[in-house]
């Protein structure tokens, strides 16, 4: 692995960590009643998202977990469908217990890949 990609693995190691709070956090403000935080923070997560899946497909060579992406999309879609009922508490449900174990899987990993550079 040449030094460009583990920066840019190291770089996605503190994102997806850092992205993954954010997705707790948010969880919690939708299940507390906390709306307008949670949908702050639910752009952040949107293009957060987006960039990590983006890493992952860069470097497909190393993550050789498809069905996880396509795992995280369908989550992605049920989000977007519980944001257009106003099912609120749904959505922090999806996030704390289906797209945040996904994302930690992601970070687990990016560790390891990392440890074995």
């Amino acid at each position: 692995m040449n030094n460009e990609v583990k920066e840019v693995l190291e770089t996605a190691y503190e994102y997806m960590n850092k992205l993954n709070g954010g997705v707790l956090t948010a969880a919690k403000y939708f299940q507390n009643g906390n709306y307008r935080d949670a949908l702050d923070l639910t752009i952040q997560i949107t293009e957060g998202i987006e960039w990590t899946i983006k890493v992952i497909n860069l470097n497909k060579n190393l993550y050789t977990e498809e069905e996880r992406i396509q795992e995280l999309n369908e989550k992605l879609k049920e989000t977007l469908e519980a944001f257009e009922n106003g099912d609120y508490v749904l959505i922090g449900d999806l996030f704390e217990y289906e797209i945040s174990p996904i994302i930690e899987n992601y970070i687990e990993k990016t560790k390891m890949i990392l440890s074995n550079c």
